[in-house]
Protein backbone atom coordinates (compact mmCIF):
# COMPACT_ATOMS: atom_id res chain seq x y z
CA UNK A 1 0.00 0.00 0.00
CA UNK A 2 2.85 2.30 0.70
CA UNK A 3 2.55 6.49 0.90
CA UNK A 4 0.64 5.98 -2.32
CA UNK A 5 -2.54 6.14 -0.56
CA UNK A 6 -3.17 9.84 1.43
CA UNK A 7 -5.50 9.34 4.04
CA UNK A 8 -6.81 6.15 6.24
CA UNK A 9 -10.87 5.80 6.37
CA UNK A 10 -12.28 4.07 8.83
CA UNK A 11 -15.77 3.10 9.27
CA UNK A 12 -17.37 5.57 11.01
CA UNK A 13 -16.07 8.10 8.54
CA UNK A 14 -16.85 6.50 4.88
CA UNK A 15 -19.93 8.57 4.85
CA UNK A 16 -18.00 11.79 5.77
CA UNK A 17 -16.02 11.22 2.33
CA UNK A 18 -18.90 11.53 0.41
CA UNK A 19 -19.89 14.59 1.79
CA UNK A 20 -16.28 15.58 1.60
CA UNK A 21 -16.06 14.97 -2.20
CA UNK A 22 -19.00 17.02 -2.51
CA UNK A 23 -21.48 14.08 -3.86
CA UNK A 24 -25.04 14.79 -3.12
CA UNK A 25 -26.03 11.39 -2.89
CA UNK A 26 -26.16 9.86 0.65
CA UNK A 27 -25.08 6.27 1.05
CA UNK A 28 -28.30 4.84 2.01
CA UNK A 29 -29.89 1.31 1.59
CA UNK A 30 -30.09 -2.28 3.01
CA UNK A 31 -26.12 -2.10 3.49
CA UNK A 32 -25.98 1.61 4.34
CA UNK A 33 -24.68 -0.19 7.81
CA UNK A 34 -22.22 -2.60 6.20
CA UNK A 35 -19.33 -0.73 5.25
CA UNK A 36 -15.17 -1.94 4.60
CA UNK A 37 -12.67 -2.11 7.35
CA UNK A 38 -10.93 0.24 5.85
CA UNK A 39 -10.37 2.93 2.93
CA UNK A 40 -7.98 4.52 1.96
CA UNK A 41 -8.45 7.40 -0.17
CA UNK A 42 -7.62 8.80 -3.28
CA UNK A 43 -3.75 8.09 -4.61
CA UNK A 44 -1.24 9.82 -7.02
CA UNK A 45 -3.09 7.94 -9.66
CA UNK A 46 -6.31 8.66 -8.56
CA UNK A 47 -7.97 5.15 -7.25
CA UNK A 48 -8.97 4.07 -4.05
CA UNK A 49 -8.14 1.29 -2.48
CA UNK A 50 -10.81 -0.93 -0.37
CA UNK A 51 -9.37 -3.35 2.49
CA UNK A 52 -11.61 -6.30 3.56
CA UNK A 53 -9.69 -7.43 6.95
CA UNK A 54 -10.88 -11.44 8.11
CA UNK A 55 -9.03 -13.25 11.15
CA UNK A 56 -6.20 -15.00 10.52
CA UNK A 57 -7.81 -18.62 11.67
CA UNK A 58 -10.41 -17.69 8.85
CA UNK A 59 -10.38 -19.28 5.74
CA UNK A 60 -11.83 -16.81 3.00
CA UNK A 61 -14.77 -17.85 1.33
CA UNK A 62 -16.53 -17.16 -1.74
CA UNK A 63 -19.26 -14.91 0.35
CA UNK A 64 -16.37 -12.92 2.18
CA UNK A 65 -15.16 -12.18 -1.35
CA UNK A 66 -18.68 -11.57 -2.66
CA UNK A 67 -18.84 -9.16 0.58
CA UNK A 68 -16.18 -7.08 -0.65
CA UNK A 69 -16.43 -6.79 -4.21
CA UNK A 70 -20.21 -5.76 -3.14
CA UNK A 71 -19.01 -3.09 -1.23
CA UNK A 72 -17.04 -1.61 -4.16
CA UNK A 73 -20.21 -1.47 -6.08
CA UNK A 74 -22.20 0.32 -3.25
CA UNK A 75 -19.17 2.95 -3.60
CA UNK A 76 -19.04 3.50 -7.28
CA UNK A 77 -21.98 5.93 -7.80
CA UNK A 78 -19.86 8.15 -5.44
CA UNK A 79 -16.74 8.34 -7.40
CA UNK A 80 -15.24 8.56 -10.99
CA UNK A 81 -12.02 6.75 -9.56
CA UNK A 82 -10.67 3.67 -9.85
CA UNK A 83 -11.88 1.28 -6.60
CA UNK A 84 -8.73 -1.59 -6.13
CA UNK A 85 -10.39 -4.27 -3.39
CA UNK A 86 -7.88 -6.10 -0.98
CA UNK A 87 -9.64 -9.00 0.91
CA UNK A 88 -7.05 -10.30 3.65
CA UNK A 89 -7.52 -13.44 5.65
CA UNK A 90 -5.93 -16.60 6.43
CA UNK A 91 -6.40 -19.16 4.30
CA UNK A 92 -8.15 -20.47 0.79
CA UNK A 93 -10.98 -22.39 1.41
CA UNK A 94 -11.96 -25.01 -0.90
CA UNK A 95 -15.41 -22.56 -2.47
CA UNK A 96 -13.49 -19.88 -2.88
CA UNK A 97 -12.73 -19.72 -6.82
CA UNK A 98 -9.00 -19.22 -8.12
CA UNK A 99 -7.37 -15.93 -8.82
CA UNK A 100 -7.55 -16.00 -12.39
CA UNK A 101 -11.56 -15.65 -12.17
CA UNK A 102 -10.82 -12.33 -9.43
CA UNK A 103 -12.40 -9.48 -10.83
CA UNK A 104 -10.06 -6.89 -12.32
CA UNK A 105 -8.52 -4.61 -9.51
CA UNK A 106 -9.05 -7.11 -6.80
CA UNK A 107 -6.63 -9.26 -4.81
CA UNK A 108 -6.74 -11.53 -2.11
CA UNK A 109 -3.66 -12.13 0.30
CA UNK A 110 -3.67 -15.19 2.34
CA UNK A 111 -1.63 -14.46 5.93
CA UNK A 112 -0.87 -18.37 6.45
CA UNK A 113 1.14 -17.89 3.26
CA UNK A 114 3.19 -15.40 4.42
CA UNK A 115 3.67 -17.11 7.94
CA UNK A 116 4.85 -20.16 5.45
CA UNK A 117 7.19 -17.58 3.36
CA UNK A 118 8.67 -16.48 6.71
CA UNK A 119 9.38 -19.51 8.42
CA UNK A 120 11.19 -20.57 5.70
CA UNK A 121 13.74 -17.74 5.52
Amino acid sequence: MGSNYDCFLQLSVLSVLIKIKGVRKKYTGKRAKKRPDLMLSVNYSNEYLLVEFKRPSHSLKHIDYQQVTGYRNDFVPFTSSEIKVLLIGGKRSSDLPPSFNNEPNTSIIFLMKLFQIQETK
